[in-house]
């Protein structure tokens, strides 16, 4: 189910022993779309603790899920990393996997050529839905609010889809903009 590293168990548990009296790691998976998961993790006393919990045990370390977060934590991967200003959790989630060939062929170009590029400025874009050869796709991280998210969408995520996938026809931008604008 969720896999954490040895060294991550560590940080964990000494963090929550410093920080008060809690009895394990709450973690939260947020969002709609495995794309777009994002993973909350916060120390749980005993009385947050709800009977239709699920509680997985990591040698001294105890992380407890919420029903609507155990399904999108399968495969979840956490791990301590060094970085120059100290350790710090990394977090991945397994390679999204569709069930429709053509939205598991567009998935893969996203991974493949699309995400790699976005990230040297901090940014992806995450596949929502294929419907009639419309690509449904939503921003993040730095790209979400840019203002050239329009053209970075149309000028270059959606003329990769068309060139290397010919059964997309066109793809719309899904991200609510507004909500981290940058000024």
């Amino acid at each position: 189910m969720v896999e954490i590293s040895e060294s991550a168990q560590q940080g964990l548990v000494t963090a929550l022993q410093e920080a008060g009296e809690f009895v394990g790691l709450r973690l939260v998976v947020h969002g709609d779309s495995p794309a777009l998961y994002q993973v909350e993790m916060r120390g749980m006393t005993l009385e947050e603790q709800k009977p239709q919990d699920t509680m997985m045990e990591y040698g001294d370390l105890k992380v407890f899920l919420d029903e609507e977060s155990l399904p999108k934590a399968e495969g979840l991967q956490i791990d301590a990393v060094q970085t120059p200003q100290g350790p710090r959790l990394k977090v991945n989630f397994p390679p999204v996997k569709w069930e429709d060939p053509l939205e598991q062929k567009v998935q893969d170009l996203i991974d493949e050529r699309i995400n790699p590029s976005l990230q040297s400025h901090g940014g992806f874009v995450a596949l929502l839905r294929v419907a009639d050869g419309i690509a449904e796709m939503m921003m993040g991280g730095g790209c979400q609010g840019c203002g050239y998210s329009r053209q970075t969408m149309h000028e270059f995520v959606e003329v990769v889809l068309k060139e290397e996938i010919p059964e997309i026809k066109g793809v719309v931008d899904m991200t609510d903009h507004a909500m981290n604008r940058r000024n």
